[in-house]
């Protein structure tokens, strides 16, 4: 199979698209109105205060693309972040290193 781009309709993933060649992955962070296994659920406009402080098109962008557990370990950079009807949106620019590489390719087959 050919891991160059993978475009995905099932949002339960949280990935929607990914591709290689321009090193960009999208996808939700965060969906609303759906309850987790401790049953808390996000409303819409959960994140709207901290995404236009913080997100991509602040002032003074402070939301990175890491690894989550390790903030030290900054995998790309967010271009898109933003509520939509259905949860957090994000776009991201992926360092085009080996880390990077490895990363995408790593979404790309934990989708399939």
């Amino acid at each position: 199979m050919e891991l160059k781009q993978r475009i995905l309709t099932d949002r339960s993933k949280g990935i929607t698209h990914v591709d290689l060649e321009k090193g960009v992955i999208c996808g939700y962070l965060a969906a609303f109105n759906e309850a987790d296994p401790e049953r808390f659920m996000l409303c819409p406009g959960a994140f709207f205060k901290t995404v236009a402080a913080n997100g991509p098109t602040a002032i003074k962008p402070r939301i990175t693309h890491d690894l989550g557990f390790n903030n030290t370990v900054v995998l790309g950079k967010l271009t898109i972040l933003r509520e939509d009807n259905y949860g957090l949106y994000y776009e991201s620019q992926v360092l085009k290193n080996t880390r990077g590489l490895e990363f995408s390719t790593h979404y790309i087959i934990n989708c399939l």
